[in-house]
């Protein structure tokens, strides 16, 4: 009993983990409105039963072992079959998820008729119903799921009919949803892989490679997603042979998936960008400033005048919390923040976008692109200069803005854009830029009109 209380005081922090974290995960997917949608319900679903799932070892499992409750043994057959249905109910959810993804990709005209709101919340009712229905039948009525002082962990009735119900009717049935799960994600992957290829040919060398790195994690994440289903199987099923107690291979069971639980939230919440890639973004735009104040600068072939009044930007962390709680919102639009300018972009993954640090870099140099795309012919921002589409580079050149602050925000999948992952990126600034029929920057001597009480620096030809 020692050893199992061990094991159970091991158990009890995890499954706390593991039931706040997806509690957390389904009240973030009920309140954002960028999961108001097809695959939102799906996931919405799948942390539903996880959390129950979690909490059952927390508040039912772990207290049984801990304070050997002969009353929660005596109801252990009708637990066991909740645990089970809970985990069947999220291995058909996670089925669906696929096979929403598969739908995105290869029927995107149709997806929206196949997984319209309607249709996904009667598929997952259809769920609950048929593996309630099933669960009670296998779990309940013919067999049980329960615990077994013996061996001090849950098992199966022990019987031949039973040892039946648990090889094929459990490991069996969810091992062949995970394997076919992980095929329709694999024919997702080659699907996005041909429609990569189809635009490969207008965009950059830099951009394909970002392509090829998002569905190569996306690759990783669907073999790791398979792998973890498969591996929790194999830890019930066939690690008995090798240990005898039934307790190691639940800690390694639950801990494997809490984990996953974990990283998963982590991989999925709201970022802020670190103080080291919050330096990057000041220095792409710092070096873009300090070009143009030398005259060394040259838009789409033409070398710009220098400048005399460009200030060098700081970071502003008042500005950064606000450009952050507006990204928090997976805009589509402008804030129109009074007294601050504005630079937003977007991008768009099959996969999953890794480290959200770096995109505050890759922002900034989309928008300093528009220079080298279009140019600029008059250093006065009239109408015409505006509109052939540099807007967000001259926010970035505009010699009176000092400060900026940025945010950053995984916004999940974009229905409009076959359920791909969205990102959006917010930089807001102080003072505000791009007012019309004002000059970009006053033209002349690097720093001889550096605004009081600003002074020249010379390494960089800004006024600081």
């Amino acid at each position: 009993m020692v050893n199992s209380n061990q094991t159970a005081f091991a158990l009890l922090p995890i499954s706390l983990i593991g039931s706040v974290v997806n509690w957390a995960v389904l009240y973030s997917i009920l309140k954002l409105q960028s999961f108001n949608h097809s695959f939102g319900f799906l996931s919405a679903n799948q942390a539903t039963v996880d959390a129950l799932h979690s909490t059952m070892f927390l508040l039912y499992f772990c207290p049984m072992v801990l304070l050997d409750s002969t009353a929660f043994k005596s109801i252990s057959e009708h637990c066991g079959f909740f645990i089970l249905l809970c985990y069947e109910i999220s291995v058909m959810t996670h089925l669906a998820i696929s096979l929403n993804r598969f739908c995105a990709v290869w029927t995107p005209y149709k997806y929206q008729d196949i997984f319209s709101s309607r249709n996904t919340k009667i598929l997952i009712c259809g769920i609950w119903i048929y593996t309630s229905l099933a669960a009670f039948l296998f779990y309940e009525v013919l067999c049980n799921f329960y615990y077994d002082d013996k061996i001090r962990f849950l098992t199966f009735t022990n019987s031949e009919f039973c040892g039946y119900i648990g090889w094929y009717g459990d490991f069996l049935k969810n091992a062949s949803i995970v394997a076919f799960v992980m095929l329709i994600d694999l024919l997702t992957i080659m699907k996005v892989r041909k429609m990569s290829k189809k635009v490969s040919a207008n965009i950059s060398d830099q951009a394909q490679n970002r392509i090829s790195a998002r569905e190569m994690r996306f690759l990783k994440q669907t073999v790791t997603q398979g792998s973890a289903f498969m591996l929790e199987l194999l830890t019930y099923f066939f690690i008995p042979q090798y240990i005898e107690d039934k307790w190691t291979q639940s800690e390694i069971s639950f801990t494997m998936q809490s984990s996953l639980i974990l990283l998963a939230l982590i991989a999925g919440a709201c970022a802020q960008f670190s103080s080291t890639a919050q330096q990057q973004i000041v220095d792409a735009h710092n070096n873009l400033r300090s070009q143009i104040a030398k005259g060394t600068y040259t838009a789409k072939g033409t070398k710009e005048p220098s400048g005399a009044d460009i200030l060098k930007m700081k970071w502003d962390s008042s500005v950064a919390t606000s450009a952050q709680n507006y990204a928090n919102t997976c805009p589509s639009g402008h804030s129109g923040a009074a007294g601050l300018g504005e630079n937003m972009y977007w991008s768009w993954t099959s996969g999953t976008f890794g480290d959200l640090n770096s995109f505050g870099v890759a922002a900034s140099k989309s928008w300093e692109q528009e220079f080298q795309d279009y140019g600029w012919t008059s250093n006065t921002l009239d109408v015409a200069t505006f509109n052939t589409g540099i807007g967000h580079a001259t926010q970035m050149a505009w010699s009176k803005t000092g400060a900026l602050g940025c945010g950053v925000k995984n916004c999940g999948p974009d229905p409009n854009m076959n359920n791909w992952n969205r990102l959006v990126v917010v930089c807001q600034y102080k003072a505000q830029g791009n007012y019309l029929n004002q000059p970009i920057y006053k033209t002349g001597a690097t720093c001889s009109a550096c605004p009081s009480p600003t002074k020249c620096e010379s390494a960089t030809g800004l006024c600081v």
